[in-house]
């Protein structure tokens, strides 16, 4: 004989006690949004659109520089590396003029036998420190120069660079926000032209 289990009493509730609204299906969305799906949203409409970027040139690891003042171009190194650009100078001599520092210095074209001697006011002095070598101070003066067809005004530090392979080292003063460097190529802007018609 097997054992019947009692069914457990079905208790049933008065009808009088639910409590049912009509107005309450009405106050829900015809499409349900989830909690964290809205704030997603939301904070997807506040954020602030990025800036649209100017195109920026393409250079190589040299390029032709022309300078303000001179009638040719000349070849320049771009180093990422540096902070500040430089310029091969000579015959750099400190004078004063209306009480305020100037400097006089010779810019050579070698190429052209082309000589031009600038004065311009000091903007400021810096320390640079090499490597195995005594640390040098060098002035500063700002220079309109063009490079990939764009003229910019720009600081560069003066030194003796007849050491160096380049009269021109170009360094982020001048690249930033205008330059991109493909060191694979060299002369991407042009070919080393001299200029008569850049004056």
């Amino acid at each position: 004989m097997g054992c019947t289990q009692k069914k457990p009493d079905i208790q049933v509730i008065p009808s009088q006690n639910l409590e049912v609204s009509e107005e309450k299906e009405d106050v829900l969305p015809e499409v349900f949004e989830p909690l964290y799906i809205k704030a997603v949203r939301q904070k997807k409409v506040a954020k602030k659109p990025l800036p649209v970027l100017s195109p920026m040139i393409v250079i190589g690891e040299t390029e032709p520089v022309f300078i303000k003042g001179m009638s040719s171009h000349l070849e320049a190194r771009i180093d990422t590396g540096a902070t500040t650009s430089s310029l091969d100078a000579i015959d750099i001599k400190r004078f004063e003029r209306d009480g305020k520092p100037w400097v006089s210095f010779t810019l050579v074209n070698e190429t052209l036998d082309e000589k031009v001697t600038f004065e311009k006011p000091v903007n400021r002095r810096i320390l640079v420190k090499r490597h195995g070598e005594e640390s040098q101070r060098r002035m500063v003066v700002k220079l309109q120069i063009r490079l990939g067809g764009k003229m910019i005004l720009r600081e560069f530090s003066l030194i003796n660079r007849s050491a160096f392979d380049y009269p021109i080292l170009i360094g982020r003063n001048v690249l930033s926000g205008f330059f991109l460097v493909d060191v694979s190529r060299k002369n991407i802007t042009s070919v080393m032209q001299e200029g008569a018609n850049d004056n």
